[in-house]
């Protein structure tokens, strides 16, 4: 079976400011079975305000994240994902983050006659203290799970095999071993401007559930009490490289921000490529 070209897709809710979603690959089309890919991305982030219903306050400085994962599709319709995070900021040096695990099951399938694609999964995230308690990162708590939904449709303008349009939705509830549960997503929509060009925006957004306010003075334990909103727009260019590897220039702007970083902007460069297949398929 041929590899799947890898396109701007898997980029998604890549941003350090971003609840934990981070490098997965989260659209709703699952690699050909066996096949095994790994990608790696760094992110910078500047920001100046944080926005409170009890005061915004400032708190200029960078963040920086760079995240490693591997993608292994064991059976068909079968996926599964692991990524190691790292990150730092003015009062964290570069160290280990978190450790994510992904799984997904592909319920409908447009390549074998459905109308949609459709793909459920849980994702299971290890974060550190230190960053838990660093209100530029949005990780909940020290373990954290979503139970996701992507769902996606392709379009077909030049031939049956090669898409040149698609847009998908990406839907997870999330709650922690500490704090409130949240709910984040994604809205995504991808044009192939060209053969090995691939131009795509999305709007990653969370939502809180807490009941507190984000202070200047005050001990800061997570977003796990806040009731913080976001939501983001980000723009890539995916340039297809031969032996089925991909790499990303991406830039992104925070539109929307409650109890948390607001107008913040940033940029980032990844690369994804194959490792290879880990058993034949039919």
């Amino acid at each position: 079976m041929k590899m799947r070209r890898i396109t701007a897709s898997w980029l998604c809710l890549a941003s350090c400011l971003t609840s934990p979603l981070l490098a997965f690959d989260l659209d709703p089309w699952i690699p050909p079975p066996g096949e095994l890919n790994c990608s790696t991305q760094y992110l910078y982030t500047w920001q100046d305000v944080f926005q409170s219903p009890a005061g915004s306050f400032i708190q200029a400085g960078s963040v920086h994240q760079f995240q490693t994962c591997l993608q292994l599709t064991p059976l068909p319709r079968v996926d599964t994902q692991l990524e190691i995070d790292f990150g730092a900021d003015s009062s964290i040096n570069f160290s280990y983050a978190a450790t994510c695990f992904l799984s997904r099951y592909q319920l409908l399938d447009e390549t074998e006659g459905a109308l949609i694609s459709f793909v459920p999964g849980i994702a299971v995230i290890f974060a550190q203290d230190n960053f838990i308690n660093d209100n530029n990162f949005y990780y909940i708590g020290p373990t954290n799970f979503l139970f996701s939904a992507s769902l996606g449709k392709s379009f077909y303008c030049r031939n049956e095999e090669e898409w040149i349009t698609r847009i998908w939705l990406y839907q997870a509830y999330g709650f922690a071993t500490q704090g409130q549960p949240w709910v984040v997503g994604v809205w995504n929509f991808e044009w192939k401007i060209a053969p090995n060009l691939t131009w795509a925006w999305f709007t990653p957004f969370s939502f809180g559930t807490g009941h507190d306010n984000i202070l200047q003075d005050a001990p800061f334990f997570g977003y796990g009490s806040i009731d913080y909103q976001f939501v983001d727009l980000y723009m890539s260019f995916n340039y297809d490289l031969p032996r089925d590897t991909s790499f990303s220039l991406w830039a992104y702007h925070n539109l929307y921000a409650r109890n948390s970083s607001q107008g913040y902007y940033g940029g980032g460069v990844s690369l994804k490529f194959p490792l290879g297949q880990c058993k034949k398929s039919n």
